[in-house]
């Protein structure tokens, strides 16, 4: 009977052996939950870096977009001053056209008032020759 009561004892825990053992079961309830509100850090951190991922991209097609505007808006001005500069140049075609057409009319206008003149001048010798025959007659 005396042996039993030293196991007795053994196999009873200690108050201290208890208290050890609550203080680590608290301690690993404080981790887990420290662990859970980690991982639940983590996942708003992952949502926010997707969310922000995203606002990058439509930022990105945003300024895509942009830049596209402004080469179709490049090439518009490019177009409209071909455009301007080929009717600037057909303007400058039809007016050296006129220009022609003017001087060619002046040069028939000239050379019809030589005609008319010479015809003038013929008459006048026909009419002296005729005066000089009528003299002789």
């Amino acid at each position: 009977a005396p042996a039993a009561a030293p196991a007795a004892a053994a196999a009873a825990p200690l108050p201290i052996q208890v208290a050890a053992q609550a203080k680590a079961e608290a301690a690993r309830a404080d981790a887990e939950l420290l662990i859970v509100k980690v991982e639940a850090k983590l996942a708003g951190a992952r949502v926010l870096a997707f969310n922000v991922s995203q606002a990058a991209a439509a930022a990105a097609a945003a300024a895509g977009a942009e830049a596209e505007a402004a080469m179709v808006q490049r090439l518009r001005d490019f177009a409209d001053g071909r455009a301007a500069a080929a009717a600037e140049a057909a303007r400058q075609k039809a007016e050296a056209k006129i220009a022609e057409a003017k001087t060619a009319e002046a040069e028939a206008v000239a050379a019809t008032a030589r005609t008319e003149a010479q015809a003038e001048t013929d008459a006048a010798a026909a009419a002296a020759a005729a005066a000089t025959l009528a003299g002789f007659a």
